[in-house]
Order: structure tokens, then C-alpha cells, then sequence
């Protein structure tokens, strides 16, 4: 068994690294107006629409969206695109979401809680395996909501966890299809540059 010295690891970083900053240097100094462009950020000003009844158990204070279903924390695969509908902190008693629209006034990308995996990767059968420890967090992009008929409702937070820093945020597309019918996401006013922090 051969493992790879921190050295050779620490060089494969800083070379990933550097090709992901060199595409997000170009993404970040134009701006994108194509929303297909994984650029493309969701610009404030635009409506994240509820169009079913969702309920938020006691204790808890969100629903999650993916595949285009409502499910609890634990229903999910957070290595797959999903959306979290979050609310002002656990009740004591469930709550009730009412179908309706919300205003985006703010949206942010970031990448949290990055823990350590380790992979094990054989080549040419048995006879060699190299150990590469890898870096994984949750890609996130946090639309803060708006709307004087629902105030309890503070934030979208859009996600999936993926390696660090290879990994990408999620794409207009597959915001939507995390939602399917249950919600929409109406894209509105200039296109923003792409805001990775």
C-alpha cells in the first residue's frame, strides 16, 4: 500500500485551487445575464413564490424541498440539490406556512462546515492503492425573504455538500427542480456577479 506524502497532497490543492479561483476571477468581473451559466447568481430584487400549505413540526423551525417534495432534515440527501425554507426559531407547537410571496432582498453564497473524508483509490487492481484525504462542505446559497404577510419567514437556503474546492453552487435549474411545483423562483431585476464567499 503506497499513500500519498502530504507534499504531493498539498501540491494537488494549491493547483485545484488555483484553476477554481482563476474561473471565479472570470465569473466575478462580468456580469452574467445567462441564469443556464453556473455565474449566474440569483439577483435581490427577484420572488421565491409558495404555492402549497406547509407545515414546520414542533421544535423545529424549517421544511426542506428536494426533488420537488416538502420533507423533514432527516428525509433528505444533502449530497443532492435541496432547498431549506427556514422560520424565526423552534414554537413550541407546529406552524402553519401559508401559500404566498416572498421578496429576495439579499442573497449570499458560502461554503460551511468543511470536515476531512479520506477516499482510498486502487490502480491496477491490488497491487497499488493511493489514499487521497479529501475536503467536503455544504455549497450554499442563502437568499434572505421578505414579505409583511409572513414575517416569521426569514430565509431560502439552497445547498448541497460537495468537495472542497472542486465543488460548485447550485444553478438556477437545479434550485427549481429542488422545488418542483410546490414553490417558484421568479428571476427579476439586473443580473448579479457572481458573489462566492
Amino acid at each position: 500500500m503506497m499513500a500519498l506524502s502530504t507534499n504531493s497532497r498539498n501540491a494537488r490543492r494549491a493547483l485545484i485551487l488555483a484553476f477554481v479561483l482563476l474561473c471565479l476571477g472570470g465569473c466575478r468581473t462580468l456580469p452574467v445575464n445567462d441564469p443556464h451559466s453556473p455565474c449566474f447568481t440569483i439577483p435581490a430584487g427577484s420572488r421565491f413564490i409558495l404555492h402549497e400549505r406547509l407545515v414546520v413540526p414542533a421544535g423545529k423551525w424549517s421544511v426542506y424541498f428536494q426533488q420537488g417534495k416538502a420533507l423533514s432534515f432527516g428525509g433528505i440527501d444533502e449530497y443532492l440539490p435541496y432547498c431549506e425554507l427556514q422560520v424565526t426559531g423552534p414554537a413550541k407547537q407546529l406552524q402553519i406556512i401559508e401559500p404566498g410571496e416572498f421578496l429576495i432582498v439579499r442573497v449570499r453564497e458560502d461554503i460551511s462546515g468543511v470536515q476531512s473524508g479520506v477516499t482510498t483509490v486502487a490502480f491496477g487492481g491490488t497491487r497499488l492503492t493511493g489514499v487521497f484525504e479529501k475536503e467536503f462542505g455544504s455549497y450554499e446559497t442563502v437568499m434572505e425573504l421578505r414579505a409583511d404577510t409572513h414575517p416569521e419567514i426569514t430565509r431560502l437556503r439552497c445547498a448541497r455538500v460537495d468537495e472542497v474546492p472542486v465543488g460548485v453552487f447550485l444553478s438556477l435549474t437545479e434550485i427549481r427542480t429542488a422545488l418542483g411545483e410546490l414553490a417558484t423562483l421568479e428571476i427579476s431585476g439586473p443580473a448579479m456577479q457572481h458573489d462566492a464567499r
